[in-house]
């Protein structure tokens, strides 16, 4: 990219994580990624007493950091409205009936939003991916501590995964992670990038719409959606390529993309693959007409 960009020159990228199958109730729901979230990725210190194993220790650093990694996995950061999220959960909620699409539309109300995603959603994976899109997220992976089991050591280190929201700066994001974990820990941004955003207006969606319905005999719904995570997008959007992402697989009612990606027994059904893969060939031969 930064030595050839002519290599990669183009109108259109279409990437990863996009046209999967969502089932709600009755409805197929085929996601398309218009917009995903940027990365704020954290190192939290917090430091302590050395000393030696054998003896208590109230300032050990890793009891510590231990206190951080549970407030950011069992809190949630401030709640944030997007145009892309909005229109998703209004979209989404105008296609389901009764009072399914009526619940829906709290996700929207701050006062209302986590009650719904903790007590009115049956599924915990959708309610996470939800989480995700309504929320910037500050998911712990890594812990480092001592070298030794007898040693006590003078600081702890843990590494959080931060995903931010578009219109949301790193800067923010620090001042939300530290009000959630109060005083006495370091908070080092380790790297970083803003949320991509493309037009959730043009044409290219329609032809995705197109495809889909007529793969799926006039049943699917394609609908503009953010992806939690990041793709290559962050990268060719900065040569003003509208990025997008579409790369379809049909699951059954059963399955749950949110929790197959990463997870175990990572997979995708076979006829799915084929029939994602026909879509596809077909989306790219209508855009080159």
């Amino acid at each position: 990219m930064r030595e050839k960009p002519d290599r990669i020159a183009a109108e259109y990228a279409l990437n990863e994580v996009g046209g999967f199958t969502m089932t709600m109730g009755a409805s197929s729901f085929y996601p398309v990624q218009v917009a995903e979230k940027g990365i704020c990725w954290l190192r939290i210190r917090a430091l302590g007493e050395p000393g030696h194993g054998s003896l208590p220790n109230r300032e050990n650093p890793l009891i510590k950091i231990g206190r951080a990694a549970e407030r950011l996995g069992t809190r949630r950061l401030p709640f944030h409205k997007t145009p892309v999220v909005e229109r998703f959960i209004h979209e989404l909620a105008e296609q389901l009936p009764g009072v399914r699409g009526r619940v829906l539309k709290l996700l929207l109300r701050p006062g209302m939003s986590d009650f719904v995603l903790d007590r009115l959603f049956p599924d915990p994976s959708l309610a996470a991916s939800f989480e995700a899109a309504l929320h910037n997220t500050a998911n712990p992976t890594i812990v480092r501590g001592g070298r030794k089991i007898n040693v006590v050591p003078p600081h702890a280190d843990l590494e959080v995964d931060g995903r931010i929201l578009p219109g949301q700066t790193p800067e923010a994001f620090v001042e939300e992670v530290r009000a959630l974990l109060g005083a006495g820990y370091q908070i080092e941004i380790e790297q970083a990038w803003p949320a991509t955003v493309s037009d959730i207006e043009d044409p290219i969606l329609e032809t995705f719409r197109r495809v889909i319905e007529r793969h799926s005999g006039g049943k699917g719904i394609m609908l503009p959606y953010m992806i939690p995570g990041f793709t290559d997008s962050a990268h060719y959007s900065r040569l003003g390529i509208k990025c997008f992402g579409f790369s379809p697989v049909r699951l059954g009612p059963e399955d749950r993309f949110a929790k197959l990606y990463h997870g175990h027994d990572e997979r995708i059904p076979v006829e799915g693959f084929w029939w994602g893969l026909r879509v596809l060939i077909e989306t790219v031969v209508a855009l080159t007409e």
